[in-house]
């Protein structure tokens, strides 16, 4: 019984309103303030990493995956790493969830980390009865050689990646739902334009009995991207759109006190996003009650 508890995958329930959400950790690894932050001196990057009690040579980077319960629907928000590497699809098994039972997929941006679970070792559809909910305006760059030749180059991605990604895409075409900016597809779900991180990224906005949830996906990589307006990510494809679209998104989340969910965070990678000065803090979720297996 020892050994199942300890092999059990990280998840973490919780409510917005009337939704029932469950946190997902699909795989935890490691990276230095140096390897996340590119544009920083030492000094600076030590100082902040233990003002938010990180050691510096050994910050912890999750890759976390949001289910969520949405009337009689099951939501899942991105697929995960693929298959078989990852906890996504055995922490489904573990809420008892078959991958057929998915209703919808929500697909945030096109990274391996966040479609690679798209399809199954055989290369087989995952979630075959779900509506998958992409972009119109990101959805038009795959819809030829020359459009994903340029995605390509604003994501800073190899042709190799790209058409990795639309192998995947090209099976599940029939099942791609394409949605408008801003426009509500499930209700209180609305996905909207965030591009930095990737040209195609976006971020779900969700509510519910008039409590908030803001699904930034990777507008930011850690918390520690916060203490300064101006840092971006080594992974960050577009730096000048990176650092817009997280000031506009954080002082959002701050100014409605919206319960923030981020991909990259420290597990179950929600909290709250408080200003400071020209800046901002981060106030993580309690995790009272998590389920560690």
């Amino acid at each position: 019984m020892g050994e199942d508890r300890a092999m059990s995958t990280r998840k973490y329930p919780f409510k917005v309103g009337e939704l029932h959400c469950f946190v997902i950790n699909d795989f935890s690894s490691t990276d230095t303030a140096e390897g996340l932050i590119v544009n920083s001196n030492a000094e600076e990057l030590e100082q902040v990493a233990h003002e938010f009690s990180f050691d510096p040579e050994n910050i912890p980077v999750d890759y976390n995956n949001l289910f969520l319960r949405i009337g009689e629907r099951n939501v899942l928000v991105d697929a995960g790493i693929p298959r078989p590497m990852g906890n996504l699809f055995r922490g489904l098994e573990e809420l008892e969830i078959d991958p057929g039972e998915i209703n919808v997929v929500v697909i945030t941006h096109s990274d391996r980390d966040h479609v690679g679970g798209l399809l199954d070792e055989d290369g087989e559809i995952s979630f075959p009865n779900a509506s998958h909910i992409m972009m119109e305006d990101f959805w038009e760059f795959w819809t030829t050689q020359k459009k994903r030749a340029e995605l390509t180059q604003l994501n800073n991605w190899t042709e190799d990646k790209a058409q990795s990604t639309w192998d995947a895409y090209t099976k599940i075409k029939h099942l791609i739902s394409l949605v408008k900016h801003g426009e509500e597809f499930l209700p209180g779900c609305r996905l909207l334009s965030a591009p930095g991180h990737r040209h195609d990224h976006s971020v779900l906005s969700l509510t519910s009995s008039g409590e908030h949830l803001m699904h930034i996906s990777d507008t930011i990589a850690h918390p520690l991207f916060m203490a300064k307006r101006d840092w971006y990510s080594s992974y960050d494809a577009n730096p000048t759109q990176t650092i817009a679209t997280k000031a506009k998104l954080l002082d959002k989340c701050a100014q409605v006190n919206a319960l923030v969910f981020a991909a990259h965070f420290p597990f179950p990678g929600l909290g709250y996003v408080q200003k400071a000065q020209a800046n901002w803090k981060w106030q993580p979720k309690s995790k009272i009650n998590a389920e560690e297996g």
